[in-house]
């Protein structure tokens, strides 16, 4: 029986800005990973993804989380308090995306299950940063 290649897993995008989403996208492609990314806008739209919500209701389960911080009507800080309160939902690991290092400033000591990222995203760093994240 020949095996089928096993799909890319599947990586949610929380991303207002489309100059960032381009270059996440390119940094995708580039490392053969660009199937398995999926985009959200703001912080409503990720927890609308993350809990099958229409429009969401048929999306594959992300195997990692880039949420950005400063997000429209939602920002990151308050998705990430909303995942912690999920039992469900923080089992998913979460790659915050800062635009600074002086962001991570702002951030409380994070959950086991998050990590940080510098803007714009390295194939190379995230690999690495998503596998300290593994259980």
């Amino acid at each position: 029986m020949i095996q089928q290649p096993s799909p890319p897993p599947s990586i949610l995008l929380v991303e207002d800005s489309e100059a960032d989403i381009l270059l996440t996208q390119m940094t995708f492609d580039d490392a053969g990973l660009s199937q398995g990314l999926q985009v959200v806008h703001d912080g409503v739209e990720a927890l609308s993804y993350l809990r099958h919500e229409t429009p969401y209701r048929s999306c594959p389960d992300p195997a990692l989380v880039l949420l950005s911080l400063h997000l429209p009507r939602l920002d990151g800080l308050e998705v990430l308090t909303q995942l912690e309160q999920d039992g469900t939902l923080r089992r998913i690991p979460v790659l915050v995306l800062l635009s600074s290092w002086s962001d991570q400033d702002h951030l409380t000591p994070l959950p086991a299950s998050c990590g940080y990222l510098l803007k714009p995203i390295d194939a190379g760093e995230l690999a690495a940063a998503w596998q300290q994240l593994k259980p």
